[in-house]
């Protein structure tokens, strides 16, 4: 089989012998796993019903979680610390079985197995759990509009990050971007009643995370699933202390508060395996625009279901930050059509007809940091 040949294969989805799959070259090569961490997208063949099925995903996946505020109000007479441990065992349950089923448990044995990546996600776990118990916080303490102004600054404050950090160059346009969004935030903590804490330390723990797991790439599926477990055992301590001074709402509360906490498992992985799907079927620059709808519905649900007040200083650091992201969504869209018009691709053809998945983009990270080159590292 040539190589033209097996590329038409991965073109239509068709799963290729394994031993045609070894000949393959490396960046070609497509086993057909809907979750695979390696694999070729070719964007200029994609059927109308694959695109459909990860828009569908996609928009499931963003959706569920901006209206996860929902649940977590249901269940806000559990503290938030109880709540935040009973999110961690029963979100591991989940992501493990989810990682058995999709085959991707040899990933995370490799991922604990090499002692660099075992600490680097120890330290996401840790971020992960920040970000959990921070918008818990912001859910129980009628704060959800700081939440939804954090997924909004998040994807900015990963574009200085990589700067900082990775060397990422900023055109004129994007500094503009990242320097009206922090301005932003500081006008909110001058103007405001009081410090936006959930807004910064929701966007600097989301966008370290998404650094970190840059730094040292793991499967995104087999990664949560490992710094879920890691949270387990500090987990079951607690809520075992809570049971033992019969403090714990889980066996002394309502019977609908100890049916819905269980399902604070699905809450976390099922938009997770959505979005991992999607990833795999749409452009990258598609997902990036799409993850502003679930901060979308998070504003919609504070100011209309849940009451919150949308003052004036709130509604002018919004507005900032909406420009922002516009400004930073245009220019980048205008260059990358640019690069894509002058550079060409292999064998003839366009640089732009084609997107290579290293890895699949996680929830936590936001796509739209880097949407001119491939993908290597997820929410809530």
């Amino acid at each position: 089989m040539t190589s033209v040949q097996k590329l038409d294969h991965a073109r239509t989805g068709c799963r290729l012998p394994e031993q045609e799959i070894v000949n393959l070259p490396e960046r070609l090569r497509c086993t057909g796993d809907p979750l695979s961490k390696a694999g070729v997208d070719v964007l200029s063949s994609a059927t109308p019903t694959r695109n459909l099925a990860g828009l569908s995903r996609a928009l499931a996946a963003y959706i569920t979680w901006g209206c996860a505020p929902i649940y977590y109000k249901a269940v806000a007479v559990v503290p938030v610390p109880e709540l935040l441990a009973h999110r961690a065992v029963w979100s591991a349950f989940l992501l493990v079985f989810l990682t058995c089923v999709c085959g991707r448990w040899r990933e995370a044995l490799t991922a604990v197995s090499i002692r660099r990546n075992l600490g680097v996600l120890a330290v996401t776990a840790t971020l992960l759990g920040t970000t959990w118990a921070a918008f818990l916080w912001a859910v129980a303490h009628d704060q959800v509009l700081q939440a939804s102004m954090a997924y909004f600054v998040s994807p900015l404050v990963s574009v200085a990050l990589g700067y900082l950090f990775l060397g990422e160059r900023l055109r004129t346009w994007q500094w503009i971007s990242v320097l009206l969004a922090t301005s932003a935030v500081v006008y909110l903590w001058v103007a405001g009643d009081q410090p936006p804490a959930v807004v910064i330390v929701m966007a600097t723990a989301r966008g370290l995370y998404a650094l970190l797991r840059k730094m040292a790439p793991v499967d995104p599926l087999a990664g949560v699933a490992v710094e879920t477990i890691l949270f387990v055992p500090f987990a079951v301590a607690y809520l075992a202390y809570l049971g033992a001074h019969e403090a714990s709402i889980f066996t002394g509360g309502s019977w609908w508060i100890i049916a819905l906490l269980p399902m604070s498992g699905l809450v976390t992985g099922v938009p997770l395996v959505w979005y991992v799907q999607a990833a795999r079927r749409l452009r990258l620059s598609t997902l990036g625009f799409l993850l502003y709808v679930t901060p979308s519905i998070t504003f919609l649900l504070s100011i209309t279901a849940f009451g919150e007040t949308l003052s004036r200083p709130y509604l002018s650091s919004f507005v900032c930050i909406w420009t922002a992201l516009l400004i930073y969504s245009l220019n980048t869209v205008r260059t990358s059509r640019r690069r894509l018009g002058k550079t060409p691709g292999a064998n003839g053809m366009p640089a732009g007809r084609r997107v290579f998945l290293d890895s699949v983009p996680q929830p936590m990270r936001s796509a739209e940091a880097e949407p001119e080159k491939p993908d290597t590292q997820s929410n809530t």
